[in-house]
């Protein structure tokens, strides 16, 4: 399965996406040329490593979700597993995971669905959230709900991103406010 694709921002017009290996159940963050057939991809995280990306920075870094030990990073692409993980401070994480992350078009903000705790993710349940970002000092602070299903656990608030002015995200609901 390939999941999520999303365009980098370093003028390469290469695609980033997330492929499941069904015989390990690992996900690894796997790239390819706009224009590339099927077999053109080629694995740019640590393939020792769960990897799954969210969203690109214009220095060609990916902010990715991974494991070992679990958290967010800034992925440096590179074949063969030398792949650079650069860690993310968010007080957030520590309570739940971070889904479906957009980085700003500045690259000041981003926003995301949290899920509360560490269980299996779920569609349902979600809360969006909008916050600073700084990739250098590499940290996701004040954060702020803007959109919260806890009233309605039923309704799944999904695929937040920024709109190119930054004066709002758009996300997916399945239900009319």
């Amino acid at each position: 399965t390939d999941l999520n694709p999303t365009w980098t921002r370093d003028g390469s017009n290469r695609v980033v996406f997330g492929r499941h290996d069904g015989k390990t159940g690992a996900y690894f963050t796997v790239m390819s040329k706009h224009d590339g057939r099927p077999g053109d991809e080629y694995v740019v995280s640590d393939t020792r490593r769960h990897s799954f990306p969210n969203s690109c920075l214009t220095d060609g870094r990916i902010l990715v979700a991974a494991s070992n030990p679990r958290g967010y990073y800034l992925l440096t692409p590179a074949r063969d597993n030398k792949a650079k993980y650069e860690p993310i401070a968010c007080e957030l994480a520590k309570r739940g995971q971070l889904h479906r992350i957009s980085i700003s078009p500045s690259e000041k903000r981003i926003c995301f669905e949290f899920q509360k705790g560490f269980s299996k993710h779920s569609y349902l349940g979600n809360i969006i959230y909008i916050a600073d970002f700084d990739a250098k000092a590499r940290t996701i602070t004040n954060a702020k709900a803007i959109a919260n299903t806890e009233a309605n656990p039923d309704v799944p608030y999904l695929y937040v991103r920024w709109t190119r002015d930054e004066n709002a995200v758009v996300y997916h609901c399945n239900k009319n406010h």
